[in-house]
């Protein structure tokens, strides 16, 4: 599974919300892959012809909303057109 630039648009209620599917839904040792935005927990309202909501988070933030039967196996920081994204990936144990 994977959610690339997906979760960006939801806020941490939602997002630990997805994280339980996701580990009920995956099959021992499967692993879901996890693309965001990178910064301090916040709202931010983007403009590209027309408002989108958008949440920052960090890699410890992602995996504290995790439940703990989800174990990362891989983070990583870049900078992309100036922005700073995070990859994860979890591991269901």
């Amino acid at each position: 599974m994977f959610a690339f630039a997906a979760l960006l648009h939801s806020d941490k209620e939602s997002v630990r919300d997805i994280l339980v599917k996701v580990a009920k839904s995956l099959n021992k040792s499967g692993i879901f892959f996890i693309s965001s935005k990178y910064g301090d927990y916040a709202r931010k309202i983007i403009d590209r012809g027309g408002p989108k909501v958008n949440y920052l988070y960090t890699p410890s933030l992602m995996k504290e909303l995790a439940p703990i039967s989800l174990m990362v196996i891989h983070k990583n920081i870049q900078k992309i057109r100036g922005q700073k994204w995070f990859e994860m990936i979890f591991q269901k144990i």
